[in-house]
């Protein structure tokens, strides 16, 4: 098989570098979302992956025809530009405190509430539980939490999505939608999700006020952060200086259940007290 044995001139070069390195990037980040949620949006996702794949196939095409390289050659490049661009940005995540949890009604049927927070795998999760129910919710990442609620009663418990509410850092309030809603009726009413006795659930939930719509080519859904920006940038001051704002700020999650005929409410009351810097 003949080889192409010349030098690539300076503009063939930084086109495929670009493209590379595009493609790396993009790809890293959909793999972690993948990771992190499989809601009603993954079909955006998914399609975005099938493109960027077909892109990747192309380009590696058009670049061995262009200069002779084996794929391992291809494959090594990519892995050495993928390895220095994660080397050069930096994440992070918000330690989160459970303040105090409370209960609307107190009597010997749900008995004491209990509370705490920890983190675990560098996810803020926060814990309210009494004799009836055990309320976990994590911060997925910087759009939408993460809730487990385990029903230890003998009867069945309705979760009144209507009725939860979102209050941010600067005093707003918003509903939550989960997985399952279409984003275009993020303003309309929910079903009540049953909880059968003795069993439990596990759900994606984002405040709806979070979510919007933006047209163009490169639109469609997109999300505002919770608190703040905690994606990649190159710099760790930058980082720092666009989440210290959203340091020592509270914020309230409060979820609304049926349980034997009455609205009970579940408040978490919360505050961010620091952000952790991952390289």
């Amino acid at each position: 098989m003949q080889t192409y044995k010349g030098t690539l001139s300076g503009t063939l070069f930084f086109y495929f570098t670009y493209q590379i390195v595009f493609f790396c990037v993009f790809f890293r980040e959909f793999l972690r979302e993948i990771l992190l949620i499989f809601n009603h949006n993954i079909n955006q996702k998914i399609i975005a992956a099938n493109v960027s794949i077909i892109f990747f196939t192309n380009f590696v095409y058009i670049f061995k025809t262009l200069i002779g390289l084996n794929m391992k050659k291809i494959f090594l490049y990519i892995f050495i530009l993928l390895f220095l661009n994660s080397c050069s940005t930096y994440r992070g995540f918000y330690d989160i405190q459970l303040l105090y949890g409370e209960r609307n009604i107190s009597n010997d049927f749900f008995g004491e509430i209990e509370y705490n927070s920890k983190i675990i795998n560098n996810l803020s999760t926060f814990n309210i539980k009494d004799k009836v129910l055990d309320i976990e919710i994590s911060v997925l990442d910087a759009t939408k939490f993460n809730l487990i609620v385990k029903n230890k009663s003998n009867q069945t418990i309705k979760l009144i999505w209507d009725n939860c509410v979102f209050i941010n850092t600067s005093g707003e309030n918003s509903k939550f939608i989960h997985s399952g809603t279409k984003f275009i009726d993020k303003g309309n009413p929910q079903n009540p999700t049953l909880i059968l006795k003795n069993t439990s659930i596990n759900d994606i939930i984002i405040p709806s006020n979070n979510i919007y719509y933006v047209t163009g080519q490169y639109g469609g859904w997109k999300y505002k952060s919770l608190f703040g920006q905690t994606a990649s940038v190159i710099s760790e001051n930058d980082l720092k200086k666009q989440t210290e704002n959203y340091i020592g700020k509270d914020f309230i999650i409060m979820l609304t259940f049926e349980i034997d005929s009455k609205e009970v409410e579940y408040t978490y009351n919360l505050k961010v007290n620091d952000f952790k810097i991952i390289k």
